[in-house]
């Protein structure tokens, strides 16, 4: 019976296994002692050699004895794991046959299909045409021969005519005119007249072809225009061979966006798009920020992780091990709150505009995802800007609308193209001359060179970059008019819409809206605005913040209960509009949440100066 000992090295060939004495140190001394870890043979003399992992050197015949005793359930081990292996293997087989086998010949007929069925169609379409044209050219010929029968009857006419003038001008010589008997003279008077209307009617013919030539400003000449003919020609498709080919590929079926995440204060979801489940997902080592305010935009996603920018920090995410980890810029660069990131599909993000203690500013940076480093003013923004709507294109640009300027009065609906690798900012078109505002976001789809948008009043539609040319699409849904709406796109036939409170599809191919069935997101620190509001009492309907609606501006704030910890007790509930409370009532609630922000805001930056001393 063969023995096996198992240590550090598990396969060894034949040649490996010892002899009956020492040989590799020529020792000639007997085999007392075995090295698992080694696995090898040991003597007296060389056992120093072994000092290191002493506890492994064992005598042989003890050694020999347990590895015989244990034989036994070692083969039956390796017989199970052969047979568990047979089974992976036949489980791996019929998989493989499975997935790839029966899905490659069933993609491979319908390649093959499709091309069987577009080349019937273009023959059929090839036929078409030129039976067309064989009509065209027939129509034509048959105005062609009526015209040369109709000129081979006039010339003879005229020629006949000719005749008779020519014989009655012979009967005429040597005669007074006195002599010229009536019926001759009937003859002649005859003969006059019909050479009249064959001049007048080919005088007239002359004269409208002529005015034709002149009004229609051409060189045609008087055969052109006394025949008339129609041009036909072939009408090219709009898109060309390439564009269609474009649409043709072969490529990875699995979604490329599988997963929602939304991220707040309170909680942290996941909202798989393919099961529609909501999970919660646990907030390992406690890592946030102070405040959510003002990230809506600036949360991004990458290959494997998730950024969130804010102020001097950002949050970075890991999905496969959950868990959080903060960092901080370099010299405390401070970008504020609502600026705008996209990630560029490579290795870097970039962040737009933001706002530092109510001022936007216009920096550009861009951040290194390998090496957690900022190109701080990597570029500019056009004016100072905060709350934009990006999208990247290609890997190469990263086309930006919207935003909020220095006032919220201010309308800000200008599509720009920044190329990340010149740093270029280039106007591409102004959506406010076509009755489009508030775009709160966009998506690139590249067969199309085409960016999808919707605003804040669900407005859908879609602009071609290459014609310049905007489409009205199907309305994506009717509520409350919101910034907070994300566009994200499949990379095959589908859009979601994913909103405050909802997430709907769009079926590209069929102009078809569908909204899911989706749990109710958590509530989250969002602003809502519209002017016909009505929410039922706040803290029934949800348990971790208060929203409170300011008549004059219209405006639903919406803020964590510990922020409004006094607001609460004061105010057992706050509905729109105001039926129980008066409008002072409520000015005065807006004044203390202007004052508490101040507050918050002041000890903020407090404690961040704080850490910076430290």
């Amino acid at each position: 019976m063969d023995t096996l000992f198992f240590g550090q090295k598990n396969k060894f060939k034949e040649e490996e296994i010892p002899k009956a004495v020492c040989h590799e140190n020529i020792h000639l001394k007997a085999i007392d002692l075995y090295c698992i870890t080694c696995n090898c043979a040991v003597c007296s003399k060389c056992i120093k050699n072994h000092a290191i992992h002493a506890a492994d050197v064992q005598d042989v015949d003890e050694l020999f004895d347990e590895s015989v005793k244990s034989s036994n359930k070692i083969t039956d081990k390796l017989g199970s794991m052969v047979n568990g292996k047979e089974s992976e293997k036949k489980r791996i087989q019929d998989y493989f046959k499975a997935k790839v086998e029966s899905k490659h010949q069933q993609e491979t007929d319908r390649v093959s299909s499709h091309f069987r069925h577009l080349h019937d169609v273009l023959h059929q379409k090839e036929v078409e045409l030129q039976s067309n044209l064989n009509k065209a050219r027939d129509t034509n010929s048959e105005s062609f021969t009526n015209s040369n029968v109709q000129i081979d009857q006039d010339i003879a006419q005229a020629n006949e005519i000719l005749g008779e003038l020519e014989k009655l001008s012979k009967s005429l010589v040597d005669k007074i005119p006195k002599q010229i008997d009536r019926e001759l003279k009937c003859k002649l008077l005859n003969q006059h007249v019909k050479s009249n209307k064959i001049l007048s009617n080919q005088s007239s013919s002359s004269s409208s072809s002529l005015a034709l030539s002149t009004a229609t400003n051409t060189n045609s000449t008087l055969g052109e225009n006394l025949i008339k003919l129609t041009e036909y020609g072939f009408r090219e498709p709009a898109l060309s061979i390439d564009t269609v080919l474009s649409y043709m590929e072969i490529k990875n079926s699995d979604k490329l966006f599988k997963n929602v995440f939304i991220y707040g204060n309170a909680a942290f979801q996941k909202l798989d798009l393919a099961t529609k489940k909501l999970e919660t997902i646990e907030l390992k080592n406690e890592t946030k920020f102070t405040t959510t305010h003002g990230i809506f935009k600036s949360i991004v996603a990458t290959h494997d992780r998730i950024f969130i920018f804010k102020r001097t920090q950002y949050l970075e995410y890991d999905p496969k091990n959950g868990t959080w980890a903060m960092g901080s810029f370099a010299d405390s660069y401070n970008g504020g709150d609502w600026q705008s990131v996209e990630y560029d599909g490579n290795e870097y993000i970039y962040l737009f505009g933001g706002c530092i203690e109510s001022t936007n500013h216009r920096d550009i940076n861009r951040f290194n995802t390998r090496t957690k480093t900022l190109d701080v003013e990597y570029s500019q923004t056009r004016i100072p800007i905060r709350f934009q709507t990006t999208c990247i294109a290609e890997g190469k640009h990263i086309y930006t609308i919207g935003g909020v300027k220095q006032t919220n009065t201010d309308k800000e609906a200008i599509l720009e193209r920044f190329d990340i690798r010149s740093k270029e900012l280039t106007k591409i078109r102004d959506f406010e001359k076509d009755g489009y505002i508030d775009i709160t976001s966009m998506c690139y789809i590249k067969v199309q060179h085409a960016i999808y948008m919707i605003n804040r009043e669900h407005q859908f539609f879609r602009y071609d970059l290459k014609q310049d040319k905007i489409t009205k699409l199907a309305q994506a849904y009717t509520g409350l008019q919101q910034f907070y709406t994300r566009l994200s796109f499949d990379q095959d036939n589908t859009i979601y819409c994913i909103s405050k409170d909802s997430v709907s599809e769009y079926n590209i191919s069929k102009n078809t809206w569908t909204k899911l069935s989706v749990p109710k997101f958590h509530a989250y620190d969002l602003y809502v605005f519209g002017t016909k509001m009505r929410f039922p009492t706040a803290l029934e309907a949800f348990k971790s913040v208060v929203y409170i609606v300011m008549p004059i501006t219209c405006t639903l704030y919406v803020m964590d209960d510990d922020r409004l910890d006094n607001l609460i007790k004061r105010y057992k509930f706050v509905v729109y509009p105001p039926e129980a409370q008066t409008h002072e009532e409520f000015a005065r609630m807006e004044q203390e949440f202007f004052d508490a922000r101040e507050k918050r805001r002041a000890l903020e930056k407090q404690q961040q100066q704080q850490q910076q001393n430290k």
